[in-house]
């Protein structure tokens, strides 16, 4: 039995982005972020244990981010971002919740990056 987070839980809104596709001379990718759409999740600034066990994970996470899979989108670190209220959540990994076998909710490990 799968277990589903009720809506409430998704209440804040964010800006997925994607990495627009290019190189500079050099073969570096110089893709600027382009919105994606904005999406329902949750956003948890880390502190205490959560904090702690995160960063195992990533040594620079602050955040954690838990939303539905969308459907026309497969997220990779590299690609994506969070873009919340102007604060800017790179993906450091991504997986499926515990217990969600059809992989219908997802929980980003993100670190902000300070602009």
């Amino acid at each position: 039995m799968t277990t589903t987070s009720p809506a409430g839980t998704f209440r804040h809104r964010v800006d997925l982005e994607r990495r627009s596709t290019g190189s500079g001379s050099r073969g570096q990718r110089s893709g600027a972020w382009q919105t994606v759409r904005e999406i329902a999740a949750e956003v948890l600034e880390l502190a205490g244990r959560q904090l702690e066990n995160a960063r195992k994970i990533s040594s620079s996470a602050t955040h954690q981010v838990r939303l539905r899979q969308p459907s026309d989108a497969t997220l990779t670190t590299d690609d994506y971002r969070f873009n919340y209220g102007g604060r800017l959540l790179t993906i450091a990994e991504i997986a499926p919740v515990d217990g969600d076998q059809y992989n219908r909710e997802l929980i980003a490990v993100c670190s902000e990056k300070k602009t």
